[in-house]
Parts: C-alpha cells; sequence; structure tokens
C-alpha cells in the first residue's frame, strides 16, 4: 500500500468557540474541509453518521470519493496519524462509507478511497498532515 502524505500550513479566520475538545475537533474538521476545497474537491457532507459509525468528511473529485477520519490534537507527540485509528475504528468507517454508498446507490460509480487528516496545535498555530489512501477495506 502506497501513502501519499501531504503537510500543509492554512491560516483560517479566528473562529470564536470555547478551547474544548469538542468544539476544537469541530473546527478541526472544518479546516480539513477548507483544505480538500483548496485541492479542487466538492465536500458533500460532513459527520455522516449511522448507528454503527461516522464519518467526519465525505467528498468528490471527478470519480474519486473520499471518506476523511480527521484527528484533532492539541499534543503534538510524534505518532503517525495512522497510528490513531484503531483496527475497530477502521471496520466501522468502512461499513459506514458502504452504506452511505448503498443509500445513494453510487457502489459502482466511483473509486473509493479511505483518507486520514490530522490537525495538530492550536487554533492560532497548527499544521495539517494529510494522508490519502491511509486505509483500505480488506
Amino acid at each position: 500500500m502506497i501513502n501519499k502524505q501531504l503537510h500543509v500550513v492554512y491560516k483560517l479566520p479566528m473562529i470564536q468557540v470555547k478551547a474544548n475538545k469538542k468544539s476544537f475537533g469541530n473546527w478541526a474538521e472544518k479546516v480539513v474541509c477548507i483544505y480538500l476545497q483548496k485541492q479542487g474537491f466538492k465536500v458533500l457532507v460532513t459527520n455522516y453518521r449511522r448507528p454503527f459509525g461516522e464519518i467526519d468528511v465525505i467528498a468528490q473529485t471527478n470519480d474519486l470519493l473520499v471518506f476523511v477520519e480527521v484527528k484533532a490534537r492539541t499534543d503534538t507527540k510524534l505518532i503517525r496519524p495512522t497510528e490513531l485509528i484503531l483496527a475497530s475504528k477502521k471496520k466501522k468507517i468502512i461499513n459506514t462509507a458502504k452504506d452511505y454508498l448503498m443509500y445513494y446507490d453510487c457502489i459502482n460509480d466511483f473509486t473509493i478511497r479511505f483518507d486520514v487528516a490530522l490537525v495538530e496545535g492550536s487554533m492560532k498555530h497548527y499544521s495539517v498532515t494529510y494522508i490519502a489512501n491511509a486505509f483500505q477495506d480488506e
């Protein structure tokens, strides 16, 4: 499996939110959506929830559909972003993606990819590490 890792830094207008874990996570998802749009993707859905799982961002460009897991951390310990996604979480994301594809009857219409985006730092100083094709349906 080949991982394409992009490291980018963007500055966004400050969003007035309390500095708690949930709001930082929501903010990080917005950062990733802006990143994807700048890469030519159209963000279709954020926080797609089913009883058995959730996908943070679903985006499309041409015939490629990406399901993105966003991780937000204020702690910048040296851990690979893919190590932050446990096997059980990957399974939930994959099953939720299959549900999305079946619900919208587009299971054969797209090339599917599972990506991971890691937003680290604070709302003032942050970096985005984006790993395309971080894991696959096995």
